[in-house]
């Protein structure tokens, strides 16, 4: 099985690294072929404080839709805690 973990966020002091790469390895130890994505290694405008023109997506999109399972990592922090509730 070939699973495909994003870690969805950029952000610097990111928490949720350690999450990913822990899925990351669990997967491998269960003989699944595991690829962990950082939206960090690609150049996106969201990534890079909108200094650069969003790329072509095949890159990214060619390997998630390789997988047969997907995980994202987004986690819910902002400034080191968890967002305010809606009432």
């Amino acid at each position: 099985m070939k699973v495909k973990i994003v870690l969805g966020t950029a952000r610097e002091g990111r928490k949720s690294e350690k999450v990913a790469e822990y899925i990351t390895r669990k997967a491998s130890e269960l003989g699944w072929e595991a690829e962990l994505i950082d939206v960090k290694d690609y150049l996106l405008c969201y990534t890079h404080r909108w200094k650069v023109t969003p790329p072509r997506w095949s890159a990214i999109g060619r390997g998630i839709l390789e997988a047969d399972a997907l995980v994202i990592v987004a986690p819910p922090e902002y400034n080191g805690g968890l967002p305010p509730r809606r009432a």
